[in-house]
């Protein structure tokens, strides 16, 4: 049963009563009153509970906390680092070195597996499916010939392989000219 059940109204009644608004807003001064209202009461103390006052210094207090932590974790490592590193050999330089050295095989053996499964699906594949991966691959080709490039200037091969490799390419810049000179790089 619902209200309109109960009760019949008129249609310009029915009407005026569409019209009135759904929620009141509160008077200017209600949240002061109301404040005031509860602390007659002794429900809200002045100053708020001592949670409340510490709730505002939350943000420096975590951050101060995040500085403490990682302070605390490059020291940690560069003791751990310090203490397990072979006598007379610099343990981050190395380690970073190796680490990368790697990191770069993982993930070539990952790029040539990737390579090689998308050779083997080429025979089956649309033609336009097939050049995208075709381009997908020389552009990663010569990216990775370019860091060769950057990594050993004095090496001719990587330079060589780029020269060669862009030849045939329509837009390409001219092949490459690599020279003893070190690599400047200006930001």
């Amino acid at each position: 049963m619902t209200d309109e059940d109960e009760v019949r109204l008129s249609p310009e009644l029915r009407a005026e009563l569409e019209r009135l608004p759904r929620e009141a807003e509160p008077s200017r001064g209600f949240d002061a009153r109301l404040v005031r209202a509860l602390r007659a009461r002794g429900l809200v103390v002045a100053g708020g509970p001592r949670w409340a006052r510490l709730v505002a210094w939350a943000p420096a207090l975590r951050l101060a906390a995040a500085l403490v932590i990682f302070a605390a974790g490059v020291g940690l490592g560069h003791r751990l680092g310090r203490d397990s590193a072979p006598a007379g050999e610099p343990a981050v330089a190395d380690a970073g070195t190796r680490q990368l050295a790697a990191l770069v095989q993982r993930t070539g053996s990952a790029h040539a597996a990737a390579l090689g499964d998308l050779a083997a699906r080429a025979a089956s594949a649309r033609p336009e499916e097939t050049a995208l991966a075709r381009e997908v691959a020389m552009s990663s080709l010569r990216a990775t010939l370019w860091q060769m490039v950057l990594l050993d200037p004095d090496d001719p091969v990587p330079a060589r392989m780029l020269s060669e490799l862009d030849r045939g390419a329509p837009g390409t810049p001219p092949p490459i000219r690599v020279t003893a000179q070190p690599l400047v790089v200006s930001f």
